[in-house]
């Protein structure tokens, strides 16, 4: 096994993911795991890798994953476990992690993707559907939502709205109004100083944005030109 075996573009993604400061987790039953990585020479990626070492229950318990997130210091609820075979879906999903499958045949994952064994070309388009028929959109709460900066210049005031499952809605306002503050709230960019912001019924307020599961598209965006537009799309 050498560098060859990596696929393109998954360097760059965990390259891409330390620069964020996301760690990044091994879960593997292999006593092989530290010398795997090492030969792949992506060892310098992984925060932390939990092992058959480690373990004293296989896949579908949870043990394994539940250990790389102690781990990370990261909790089971703040984490996505990847895996390929229908064992590690059900053992993330006792877990309490979210769960991301890849390849066909698999039950129970919240997101499912085609397996892809080659680097696309341009113009390359995943066939079929990639996301579990049970994954809905979540519903969204804004209830009396307070902003009020430490210059005391109070941005948004007692804002309250509901957005459905499947809704799409859009905010219109003059410059400065408090449209991008809101957004910036709700993906948790910014403190809320007052109220409260439930999805699905949860309150969010002291949740980080990274486990929100809320993405953005920014008005000044970039492009990594050494990359593929599916690496780049993959990326964002």
């Amino acid at each position: 096994m050498t560098v060859n075996a990596v696929l393109p573009g998954i360097r760059s993604l965990l390259a891409a993911l330390r620069a964020q400061q996301i760690p990044v987790g091994l879960a593997s039953v292999s006593l092989n795991a530290p010398t795997i990585l090492a030969a792949l020479e992506l060892r310098e990626f992984f925060t932390f890798y939990a092992d058959a070492s480690q373990l004293k229950n296989s896949k579908p318990d949870p043990e394994i994953f539940l250990a790389a997130c102690a781990g990370l210091g990261v909790p089971p609820q703040a984490c996505i476990g990847i895996e390929d075979a229908q064992a590690g879906i059900d053992a993330i999903n006792a877990s309490g992690m979210r769960s991301v499958g890849i390849g066909a045949g698999l039950t129970g994952a919240q997101l499912l993707l085609p397996q892809r064994n080659h680097s696309p070309g341009r113009g390359y388009r995943p066939s079929g559907k990639t996301y579990s028929k049970g994954i809905n959109m979540a519903q969204l709460s804004l209830q009396h939502i307070q902003k009020i900066y430490d210059n005391q210049v109070h941005v948004v005031k007692d804002f309250n709205l509901e957005i459905a499952d499947k809704e799409f809605i859009v905010f219109v306002g003059p410059s400065g109004c408090g449209k991008s503050t809101t957004l910036r709230m709700i993906a948790g960019l910014e403190e809320i100083s007052g109220g409260d912001l439930l999805i699905d019924g949860k309150r969010m307020n002291d949740v980080p944005a990274k486990a929100r599961n809320i993405a953005m598209v920014f008005q000044n965006y970039a492009l990594y030109p050494h990359m593929t537009v599916y690496d780049n799309m993959a990326l964002a």
